[in-house]
């Protein structure tokens, strides 16, 4: 933003009185870098293999590891545990 501020300046944009005008010196470059940067990470993800239509399956969770998170919630509520 300091770069395009810098430019803006350096244009004498600033003589310009109509504000939507100003303004367009200012959102169309920050515009083009949101979307050169949006790119950029698209392209990053797509070197690292990642995919949208791949989900992550967690194995299902033993009921022998939720009995002791039940005791302590249920202590915690008691008020034995804090």
């Amino acid at each position: 933003l300091e770069e395009i501020r810098d430019a803006h300046q350096a244009r004498m944009a600033e003589r310009c009185r109509n504000p939507f005008r100003r303004a367009r010196y200012v959102v169309l470059p920050l515009f083009r870098r949101i979307l050169q940067r949006s790119d950029d990470l698209a392209l990053a993800l797509a070197a690292r293999g990642y995919r949208e239509d791949l989900r992550l399956q967690w194995p299902p969770l033993p009921i022998s590891h939720l009995i002791p998170a039940v005791v302590l919630v249920a202590l915690w509520i008691s008020g034995l545990v804090r």
